[in-house]
């Protein structure tokens, strides 16, 4: 369950108002940092952050994986597809 800083941190990043805001100042993202960098004191070490990263890294390359295996799943359809309309069976008399 997400604590009230990261629900913050999200609301405000994927709001419309921060689109509107982009020009925010330094300060403002040097103080976010440091909130962000205490709540990951209090709640995550290192040691788990780093292991998240490895988890996610192995986890974008399987979805790279599948995406190429659905690119070319999609190019053998097309590919099926047009033959399929190009070349019709004589129907069965």
């Amino acid at each position: 369950m997400a604590n009230a800083a990261e629900l913050h941190y999200t609301r405000h990043w994927y709001s419309p108002k921060h689109k509107a805001q982009s020009n925010c100042n330094v300060a403002d993202d040097c103080e976010l940092r440091e909130c962000l960098q205490e709540e990951l004191a209090e709640g995550l070490h290192l040691i788990d952050f780093e292991q998240l990263k490895i988890e996610n890294q192995s986890l974008n390359e399987k979805i790279e994986e599948r995406n190429e295996e659905l690119a070319k799943l999609r190019k053998k359809t097309a590919t099926t597809v047009q033959v399929a309309l190009f070349c019709p069976l004589p129907l069965p008399s």
